[in-house]
């Protein structure tokens, strides 16, 4: 799974929610930041700690914050 774009842009507009993710998962708002840019599929973004977060602040369901991975094009 992956962060929707939606969310992504979220994420980048609001320090606030990336330094309270940061706190949770235990790492800098810098490494959210590089984490946000990379979008990895089942990242730590993707970790159910850091979804409850989003979805306290911003409303939105699981649903709504994740998408399914795109495999990778070798």
């Amino acid at each position: 799974m992956n962060l929707t774009n939606q969310v992504i842009e979220i994420l980048r507009e609001n320090m606030a929610l990336r330094n309270r993710i940061a706190i949770e998962l235990d790492c800098s708002e810098q490494t959210i930041r590089r984490w946000l840019n990379e979008n990895e599929p089942d990242g730590d973004l993707t970790k159910a700690s850091a979804l409850k977060i989003i979805s306290e602040e911003t409303g939105l369901t699981n649903e709504e914050i994740l998408t399914e991975s795109q495999p990778v094009q070798k």
